[in-house]
């Protein structure tokens, strides 16, 4: 027999306007590019979400199944264009490039430095919800 699976149970982790990420912890099997862990910051171009999340398939997982519950097929983001999008050198204040389904902006951030950049995103833009995607226990949210 192989060896028993164990399951990290991942969560939507809202945070309310006084709240502020405060620190980070590696979950299990997050990516590293250039031996360096990453977190990913997905923004809404029409300022309803911006997401942070150590996974891509998380992320992406929880734009489908609550974001984009109602959406048309067609209107659903994949893995792989997230992942596309994240490494495309567009210009920033291009409006239609470096999106995926024209709506969703993902970037990739240094582990250490996700949190610092998604509290001033939070601070800069007016997004109706910021939302953290992961294991619960990796995260110190503080008010």
């Amino acid at each position: 027999m192989g060896k028993p699976v164990l399951r990290r149970e991942v969560s939507a982790i809202e945070l309310k306007e006084n709240e502020v990420l405060a620190g980070i912890s590696k979950e299990y099997h997050t990516r590293r590019q250039n031996g360096k862990l990453l977190a990913w910051i997905i923004e809404d171009k029409l300022y309803q979400y911006c997401i942070l999340s150590q996974k891509i398939s998380s992320a992406c997982e929880f734009l489908n199944g609550s974001v984009l519950a109602d959406e048309s097929r067609a209107d659903k983001v994949s893995v792989a264009a997230l992942y596309q999008i994240s490494t495309c050198s567009c210009d920033e204040r291009s409006s239609t490039q470096g999106y995926s389904k024209h709506r969703w902006r993902c970037r990739p951030y240094v582990l250490g430095e996700a949190a610092d950049v998604f509290n001033t995103m939070r601070s800069e833009r007016p997004y109706d919800k910021s939302v953290i995607v992961g294991t619960s226990n990796c995260y110190r949210i503080t008010a």
